[in-house]
């Protein structure tokens, strides 16, 4: 190596990092992707709604015993993730799921 040469001691690390970087959103777009097909269909967005029943999304787990109320959180935190996930990538489908579900009861 000739001293016009430098060495970049970190350019693999940023190699690696970029990489990871299209993994991630790869894998993010897919997500995405999935969410819309599921709840484009009719019993996707029942089943969905379902699922954020189970999570006790809209209620408290406080008032129990610690460990019911830590089983109840967990749940809830799964829900909250998928209405993040909702709320991001198919809003509009939500907003759908939640007319079909208000006039179903």
């Amino acid at each position: 190596m000739s001293q016009s040469e430098t060495f970049d001691v970190y350019q693999e690390d940023r190699e690696a990092i970029a990489q990871q970087k299209v993994a991630l959103k790869t894998a993010t777009d897919a997500d995405a992707q999935d969410l819309r097909a599921i709840m484009s269909l009719p019993a996707g967005r029942r089943f969905i709604w379902r699922l954020l029943e189970t999570t006790h999304l809209y209620q408290t787990s406080f008032g129990f015993g610690n460990d019911r109320a830590n089983y109840l959180e967990g749940e809830r935190s799964i829900g909250v993730q998928l209405l993040a996930k909702l709320h991001k990538h198919c809003f509009e489908l939500y907003q759908q799921m939640e007319r079909e579900n208000r006039t179903a009861t």
